[in-house]
């Protein structure tokens, strides 16, 4: 009965256009549900997948009370491509100390945010700015991609072309 009621929330939810507030409302729903059916399941003794839900809480705190962009990748141990995006993402964290902050998720330990985040192949990157995912990176992508990705989160790079062809666009441009 209880997984009744979960589905129809979520349905009811997801039926709805998804606002920042709702979409959180869902992941800590569904982060705090599966917690407590596996403690209560147990009768009171904890399991491995009530402190796996306690690690997923964690990272989901890091998020929404970021200030800054966060950096996120999922990735698992026995993934070879991660091994490979490993260094790259670690430069990066070096390069932009300050301006995002990096959070690593093994998807294998932390299985409930991997769903919530549609994971479906690893590595996966995604950046995520005042609590809303705006880029999404999947597979070893060249360094170059995540920094352009990063860069245009954080509206760096902006050369003057960019703001004269806006300025074409809508015509406030004198000839």
């Amino acid at each position: 009965m209880e997984q009744g009621i979960k589905n129809r929330i979520c349905h009811q939810l997801l039926k709805d256009k998804l606002t920042t507030g709702k979409l959180f409302l869902l992941l800590f729903y569904l982060i705090g549900f599966t917690a407590f059916t596996s403690f209560s399941q147990t009768s009171g003794k904890s399991n491995k997948s009530a402190a796996l839900s306690d690690s997923s809480q964690y990272y989901v705190q890091e998020i929404i009370h970021s200030k800054i962009p966060v950096l996120t990748e999922f990735w698992a141990v026995w993934c070879g491509p991660c091994k490979i995006l490993t260094p790259i993402i670690n430069q990066i964290k070096d390069e932009y100390k300050g301006e995002i902050k990096v959070i690593k998720i093994n998807v294998d330990r932390n299985r409930s945010l991997a769903s919530y985040f549609r994971v479906a192949s690893i590595p996966s990157v995604f950046i995520i700015k005042n609590k809303i995912v705006v880029q999404r990176i999947l597979g070893v992508q060249p360094k170059e991609a995540y920094i352009a990705a990063l860069n245009k989160v954080l509206h760096k790079d902006m050369d003057s072309t960019d703001t004269a062809d806006t300025a074409d666009s809508t015509g406030s441009k004198e000839e």
